[in-house]
């Protein structure tokens, strides 16, 4: 799922405004000429996606903003690739952009975290840009790993804070493989296969006027068109799929039995003893903010958290019940949105919205979070 174009540009609008007092325009900063977006799905949940898009330059701010996109993605997980990209000038000229102004670098989280993330930034830095000036970059990513083997999910968001003239998404995956879909003010759907083995989807919105951001207001996401598409039957399916990948990571061993009985020495009460597990995991264990869809969704053993002294919210919450574990205190994970999006698909999109994890522990009816300074920011 990860990142296609339309949700870089609303992360680089919304670290950017971040920084100002309101986030009102009278001008949107770019207008979306047009997006094309093409998903070819493989059973095992395996996926290309190539996307084409222009993106007309509106605004000073926008220069700034947009001169230079920066693209996340897994070195483990994907393989990505920069088809073209050019700029195409007020007088019709076309700039390409050289070679070497297409850079490999590392995240600041793989930098701080080197064990634990393959984490890395391609960057596209545009040259000549100014108003009037149109961006076209085309991109294509490999899934060369599925998160959860076997299923396959996507969310698509147009970018309702700026005018869209076009933005098309199509889809193309093996006709046995059964789709659930969401689709929020895009139009279309399932559309007549050349081949009766596959199946096709397709979904357009045109002319879209922006909604300009307001100081204080939820995610841009909930109220533009979006399509969302999991293979995931329903919460529970998704729920099962990461558990299954999640706990055997939280394996109580001989180490991590002797760390807990370390922590809880001459401690008897067992509420005092999980408060005792918390506040160690949160002194000792540094947060690295890896994010859940980007750093994979399987967490690092619990001994290699316990020994490295740092990981992500999902590395937190698995050592954390480990820990409680060796102490016969039951807990579980809980996905949950840490940022200002309030919209839940009506299908089980994973991780989709859910970009954080905490744990719940039953029988003190209580629920452990990651420390202060773990907060995400918006992906």
């Amino acid at each position: 799922m990860f990142y296609t174009i339309n949700r870089l540009i609303t992360c680089a609008l919304l670290l950017t405004a971040a920084c100002t007092t309101a986030f009102a325009q009278a001008i949107p900063d770019v207008n979306i000429v047009n997006d094309t977006i093409q998903y070819d799905v493989q059973t095992d949940g395996r996926y290309t996606v190539e996307e084409r898009v222009a993106l007309r330059i509106e605004t000073p701010q926008a220069v700034q903003r947009f001169g230079q996109l920066p693209m996340p993605y897994s070195s483990t997980l994907q393989q990505l690739d920069v088809l073209e990209a050019y700029v195409l000038g007020k007088d019709g000229k076309r700039t390409d952009v050289p070679a070497d102004r297409i850079m490999v670098q590392q995240t600041p989280q793989s930098a701080g975290a080197p064990m634990f993330d393959d984490g890395k930034v391609k960057v596209i830095i545009f040259p000549g840009v100014e108003v009037g000036s149109v961006l076209h970059l085309h991109t294509r990513k490999t899934q060369l790993k599925p998160l959860f083997p076997g299923h396959f999910s996507m969310v698509e968001t147009a970018l309702g804070m700026f005018n869209v003239e076009s933005e098309v998404i199509t889809l193309r995956a093996p006709a046995a493989l059964k789709l659930h879909v969401d689709a929020v003010n895009f139009k279309g759907g399932a559309v007549k296969a050349e081949q009766a083995d596959t199946q096709n989807w397709r979904w357009e919105v045109k002319d879209w006027k922006a909604l300009p951001l307001e100081a204080g207001s939820v995610a841009p996401q909930d109220s533009s068109p979006r399509v969302a598409v999991t293979t995931m039957a329903d919460d529970q399916a998704a729920a099962t799929a990461y558990r299954e990948r999640a706990l055997p990571q939280a394996a109580v061993t001989p180490s991590i039995q002797a760390l807990a009985d370390e922590i809880t020495k001459g401690i008897t009460d067992r509420r005092a003893q999980a408060e005792a597990i918390y506040g160690w995991v949160s002194a000792n264990i540094r947060y690295v903010a890896i994010f859940l869809d980007v750093g994979g969704v399987v967490p690092h053993a619990a001994d290699e958290i316990a020994k490295a002294r740092y990981g992500d919210c999902k590395d937190h919450t698995t050592l954390l019940g480990a820990l409680l574990a060796a102490k016969g205190i039951p807990s579980s994970p809980v996905l949950v949105n840490a940022d200002l999006r309030f919209w839940k698909p009506a299908v089980a999109v994973t991780p989709g919205v859910f970009n954080h994890v905490i744990l719940r522990v039953p029988e003190f009816d209580v629920i452990s979070i990651p420390p202060p300074n773990s907060r995400l920011s918006a992906p």
